[in-house]
């Protein structure tokens, strides 16, 4: 299932490049990195914004969830290995 089973020629090896996800896979290439980093901080700074200024009363708690969810993603990204 997903690709991750055992398959006829054997076990798979621990850390192979068949095991990295697409995002493992494109967070070695610097400048999809970099750019993927960049839109993130620039979407938390208007969610920062939009929190500050009160302008979404009713999606407050949503807002709080989706940056800590961005927050966590900045995180991911700086503990991905670097090619």
């Amino acid at each position: 299932m997903f690709g991750l089973e055992d398959n006829k020629k054997g076990p798979k090896k621990q850390g192979s490049e068949e095991e990295l996800l697409d995002f493992e896979k494109d967070m070695k290439n610097a400048t999809k990195r970099e750019k993927t980093k960049q839109h993130t901080h620039k979407k938390m700074h208007m969610i920062k914004t939009a929190l500050r200024e009160g302008d979404m009363k009713e999606e407050f708690d949503q807002l709080g969830v989706l940056l800590h969810g961005y927050a966590a993603l900045i995180n991911v990204i700086d503990k991905t290995p670097k090619k």
